[in-house]
């Protein structure tokens, strides 16, 4: 068991006893996103954070002090800060819950889409869990899928020491309807990354942190697959294995990518079905009609398209299929429309903290009984429970509004991952050879340490649509996903199924009420991206997805007619179009495992050290790449609480990388 000493997650100034909660669903409306959005101050200063309010930071060999100019005020259970928290165009200093009447999206939207839209929106609520999981798109259920496989047959000892069999119960409480966040909005890609930044990864932290980048998208890809297959789901999901194109725009792109290509190679990682083919200007345009003028070239790897908020329905009528099992004995209740308003601790633990280090995480807890240490309110009642898992994303910061991170200036915050190419360094991000860690190289004492969290989770609006071909599926010719051009921001894929194609791993007659649906019609092709078009900030901090951003749209709409001359027509008409609110971080990796307070100096307070948020963890902030990180992010975070719950030693997967885990000391 390691010291709580040890640099930990979340570092801030001021002790809450209540906090707001939300539950919208996880992962991001963008999944095919290959840039590395790393950020950094200037080489001469330290980041340094006041995560309830704005830093300053110190010189390097100086000791880091936490200067907030302003202050959290609990007034009713709400955290309100001295600023005035509305501005325009939905941007707030801390993050709301996800508007009620959100635009339409064709994943949630398409009759019969989602089944589970209202499930235990009515009727009495669930007052007692487990574990209680804020959340109900990809991260929430999987957390719970995961649970209820872990938790299966479980035992505790009763007064008498004897052991029984105890049957274990998690809720997942959502804000609105199910899968409403950013799962039900995204672009329907599951494409992994399978070499891409792997240099820029591999010079920022180490070459076994860069293959574990590829690994963990590699294992989330596989296991969904799998899940899908296992089940002969292929069909009710639109499951369609037809690779992955990622354009290149000029010969310094293509000449990057290839080093990334030749260095994971090299480092001896190969996807098995991470067969590459690259594609020159001359194919690209005979095979896949792209205007040549442009000068493109491209990179063809593995990928899948899917519909996103039917896989999530089946993990959980998987998981809620436990509760009559009477070998599990793992019950999963869904309460939606069910929005966590705060949560309160209920009486001081008496469980030692949770403990962590970088070869793995050790329970302190032995799991004879599990005391309810936290009450979490909704607008229905309150539900108490022994753990929490926040699966809120891009909402993160309203159930802790330390995740809003420091406040940065518009040119900071726009390269939040949206302005660089695949394989490329941003340019914020200048290397020298002292900074670049060894394989071997130790943790640094806390107070020379980079606060890890510092700039929080960042609440980022993006766009998609669906838009018809101008020709028939024949003519269309291409079955991949795409992905760059115009900066790297758009992505895109038909759905062949709309148009009555059978496309092998999809049919038209995928159920009853798809039977026949868009027979005769051209493909429709959903498109994302366009963020480029906005204000100078890009959307970051843009929480409100029942809007869609002019200026976005219309670049969205001109991108495909630019691309494919001949299969698009210009000013045609999109049959849909809708937001989604994604979560960035400052170096683009998710927060995964326990949350974490330790003691900050402020100028004019000192406060106590204490573990306060014991208990409750996250899996959030997968910075545009939700669909191939959220599952296996939110198995590790699982994972940690059945080991805490059944006695045992959480060991690190092989697959995830360390910089992850929420005890991560870099970046």
């Amino acid at each position: 068991m390691l010291s709580n000493s040890l640099p930990l997650l979340l570092l801030f100034a001021c002790t809450l006893s209540t906090t707001n909660a939300q539950a919208v669903a996880a992962s991001e409306p963008y999944d095919n996103r290959f840039s590395l959005p790393h950020l950094t101050d200037d080489q001469n200063q330290v980041e340094t954070a006041n995560l309830d309010g704005v830093s300053h930071t110190a010189n390097h060999g100086s000791q880091v002090v936490f200067l907030p100019t302003t202050k959290l005020n609990v007034d009713g259970g709400s955290a309100i800060t001295d600023k005035d928290k509305v501005q325009k165009h939905g941007h707030f200093d801390s993050v709301p819950l996800p508007v009620e009447s959100p635009t339409k999206s064709f994943w949630l939207d398409t009759p019969g889409a989602n089944p589970l839209a209202e499930q235990g929106s009515t009727g009495e609520l669930t007052r007692d869990a487990d574990v209680c999981v804020v959340g109900s798109g990809i991260t929430g259920v999987s957390a719970a899928w995961h649970l209820s496989k872990l938790l299966g047959n479980s035992t505790a000892r009763n007064d008498s020491g004897e052991e029984v069999q105890r049957q274990r119960s998690v809720v997942i409480l959502e804000a609105r309807r199910f899968c409403s966040g950013a799962t039900g909005r995204n672009g329907g890609h599951l494409t992994p990354i399978v070499f891409q930044s792997f240099s820029a990864l591999q010079s920022r932290y180490n070459t076994s942190e860069a293959l574990k980048s590829f690994a963990l998208e590699a294992h989330t890809a596989d296991a969904l697959v799998r899940f899908i297959k296992d089940n002969q789901l292929e069909d009710e999901v639109d499951l369609v294995e037809g690779g992955h194109l990622t354009l290149l725009r000029n010969e310094v792109e293509e000449g990057s990518t290839r080093r990334d290509w030749e260095g994971v190679k090299n480092a001896g990682r190969v996807d098995p079905e991470g067969q590459v083919e690259w594609i020159s200007n001359e194919e690209l345009s005979k095979k896949y009609h792209v205007d040549s003028t442009l000068g493109y070239s491209a990179v063809h790897q593995r990928g899948h398209n899917l519909w996103p908020c039917k896989v999530v329905t089946h993990l959980f009528k998987d998981a809620q299929s436990s509760s009559s099992n009477l070998i599990n004995h793992v019950s999963v209740t869904l309460h939606t429309k069910t929005p966590v308003t705060s949560i309160t601790k209920l009486v001081k633990d008496e469980l030692e903290s949770d403990s962590a280090s970088q070869s793995g995480y050790q329970s302190s807890s032995r799991g004879n009984d599990l005391q309810r240490r936290w009450s979490l309110h909704t607008p229905r009642g309150t539900v108490d429970c022994a753990y929490v898992v926040h699966a809120t994303n891009g909402y993160a910061a309203h159930l802790l509004p330390f995740l809003s991170g420091i406040e940065q200036d518009a040119d900071s915050l726009g390269e939040y991952g949206l302005n660089e190419k695949p394989g490329s360094i941003p340019s914020s991000v200048h290397h020298t050879e002292e900074q670049i860690p060894n394989e071997s190289s130790q943790p640094q004492t806390e107070d020379a340490l980079h606060p890890r969290g510092a700039y929080g989770i960042k609440p980022t609006r993006g766009q998609v649509g669906a838009v018809r071909a101008s020709v028939n599926a024949s003519a269309l010719g291409w079955l991949a996903s795409w992905d760059g051009g115009n900066g790297g921001d758009e992505y895109w894929f038909p759905r062949y199924q709309d148009a009555g194609v059978d496309v092998g791993g999809s049919t038209t007659d995928a159920g009853p009420e798809r039977k026949g649906r868009g027979r005769g019609k051209n493909p429709l092709v959903i498109l994302g991206g366009g963020r480029y078009a906005s204000d100078d900030r890009k959307e970051v901090g843009v929480w409100d997805d029942s809007r869609l951003n002019p200026s976005v749209s219309k670049a969205i709409r001109a991108y495909l007619p630019a691309l494919f001359p001949e299969q698009f027509i210009k000013d045609g008409e999109w049959e849909m179009e809708w937001s989604g609110v994604m979560a960035y971080t400052k170096s683009g990796d998710p927060f995964v495992g326990p949350l974490r307070q330790i003691q900050v100096a402020t100028n004019d307070d000192k406060y106590q050290s204490e573990n306060q948020y014991d208990g409750q963890y996250i899996s959030a902030g997968y910075s545009g790449h939700g669909m191939p990180r959220a599952y296996a992010c939110a198995e590790a975070v699982a994972g940690m609480i059945a080991a805490q719950i059944q006695g045992k030693d959480w060991k690190t997967p092989g697959w995830l990388p360390e910089r992850y885990l929420t005890w991560a000391t870099k970046p």
